[in-house]
């Protein structure tokens, strides 16, 4: 079986993937919480809750949909609410993926003589 693919707004898609590599705990918790919402219900919102924690101001919500016909996910904004930004300064930032890349190292090689 194949990965569903993600399609629709980038910008939504962007924080989509920010918040899968994420290390801030509350956010991560967030992104466990509404993967979990989105396989069971097929449809979720979500926002940038780190801007909004330190922003205090209310963030784009986007809505994520399963279409089950062509097999994937679809990212839409929501809402902007008045004065939001649908591209945060964090959204700016490369992406950096986890990887479960194992790289052997023989330890001759590290330790002169």
């Amino acid at each position: 079986m194949t990965t569903p693919t993600i399609v629709g707004n980038e910008n939504g898609i962007r924080l989509w993937s920010i918040m899968a590599a994420s290390q801030d705990a509350e956010e991560y918790a967030t992104f466990v919480r509404l993967s979990t919402a989105a396989n069971k219900y097929g449809k979720i919102w979500f926002t940038d809750v780190v801007t909004q924690r330190e922003t205090k101001q209310n963030q784009v919500m986007w809505m994520m949909v399963w279409n089950a016909i062509k097999a994937q996910w679809e990212v839409s904004n929501f809402l902007t609410p008045a004065g939001a930004l649908e591209i945060t300064k964090r959204m700016r930032q490369p992406v950096i993926e986890q990887t479960d890349e194992v790289i052997e190292i023989n330890i001759d090689d590290l330790v002169e003589d």
